[in-house]
């Protein structure tokens, strides 16, 4: 019984002290600064699939044979297709109907994935992503900055209110993803987000 107590006391406290922070008047927006990432590696996904190899290669007919020969032509070009990493079970997953294997690669020198990249291969299906990521120091930064922007942008609605802001009540960081895989080609601008509530006086 007395636990019974304690808890309802304890939950009208606390919906109290909710309710007073609902009742002030308050002011809530967003910041954002440009996303500040560094490329920190790449991973390359090579897709070997015989279901329409007749047609779109004929001069291979078999998994081992297009293996041997897209191996042949990365050799010559100077790729070492020993960082090869076989992986069986995701090419099962992707419901072709005939033979085939995806091939992982993961580097951190562009220049070996630049190198797959400009030499296609009939059969062969390659997708690259690049990982990026930033370190605390730019985190610490990039806060700083958004902070900046939602203090400008809460300003300008209040002065149009005629009211005036005052300190933050609620912060919150929007979904950053401190590391990010994405297609090798992306190359759209990305922000760093927080949404602030500030006291409107």
């Amino acid at each position: 019984m007395k636990n019974l107590i304690y808890i309802i006391v304890l939950t009208l406290s606390s919906l109290s002290s909710a309710q007073e922070v609902d009742n002030r008047k308050a002011i809530t927006v967003n910041g954002a600064t440009a996303m500040k990432r560094s490329i920190t590696g790449y991973k390359a996904k090579v897709v070997l699939n015989t279901d329409q190899l007749s047609y779109i290669n004929p001069a291979y007919t078999s998994l081992e044979d297009l293996k041997s020969g897209y191996y042949k032509m990365l050799k010559e070009k100077g790729f070492d297709t020993s960082k090869f990493k076989e992986d069986a079970l995701a090419y099962m997953l992707m419901g072709y109907q005939n033979r085939g294997i995806v091939l992982i690669y993961e580097t951190q020198d562009e220049n070996q994935i630049k190198l797959l990249s400009d030499n296609r291969f009939g059969g062969i299906n390659l997708t690259i992503l690049k990982q990026s990521t930033f370190d605390e120091a730019t985190h610490q930064r990039m806060i700083k900055e958004a902070l900046a922007d939602a203090k400008t942008n809460a300003e300008r609605l209040a002065s149009a209110a005629n009211k005036k802001v005052g300190d933050i009540i609620f912060l919150s960081e929007r979904s950053n993803n401190k590391v990010l895989w994405e297609s090798y080609s992306a190359d759209y601008e990305q922000y760093f987000e927080l949404t602030v509530s500030y006291e409107l006086n």
